[in-house]
């Protein structure tokens, strides 16, 4: 009984190594001024969109080298569809890399998407959420360092 215990342990752990995650409201970062986007709260660990408007909510997070990476979000709350992408963005050299193309969440929360973006040397792995209707957000991510 010891033994295949320590054994799913092991394989816990290694799983962990190969991924990372965090909540969506961890990962959230103002992007047009924090004023503009003072209304998006933290929901259940999530980052949810609270302004009366349709908002762009950008999530960010670290990878180990560059190369390509993946990551995954889970959608918060009911309504419209709303598109994201995987972005590259290295603040050195001031160029992004918009990765394999647009996916809409289709409104139901709960959903669970995939994206994948060129991470170039010295960059960040955001994932970028355009126009996230009132009620919506990004409950988590995780992705390949």
């Amino acid at each position: 009984m010891r033994t295949i215990g320590a054994l799913g342990l092991t394989a816990a752990v290694a799983a962990g190594a190969d991924a990372r995650s965090t909540m969506g409201y961890n990962a959230f970062r103002p992007w047009q001024s924090p004023a503009a986007q003072d209304c998006v709260y933290e929901d259940f660990g999530g980052a949810r969109n609270d302004c009366p408007d349709d908002k762009t909510l950008v999530f960010e997070t670290v990878v180990d080298n560059a190369g390509w990476h993946w990551i995954q979000a889970v959608s918060l709350g009911n309504g419209r569809p709303f598109d994201c992408y995987a972005q590259s963005y290295a603040q050195a050299a001031y160029t992004q890399d918009t990765g394999k193309g647009r996916q809409a969440f289709n409104g139901t929360g709960g959903q669970l998407l995939t994206f994948w973006a060129n991470v170039n040397p010295g960059g960040t792995l955001r994932l970028v959420c355009e126009n996230v209707p009132f009620g919506e957000g990004i409950l988590s991510l995780n992705w390949n360092p």
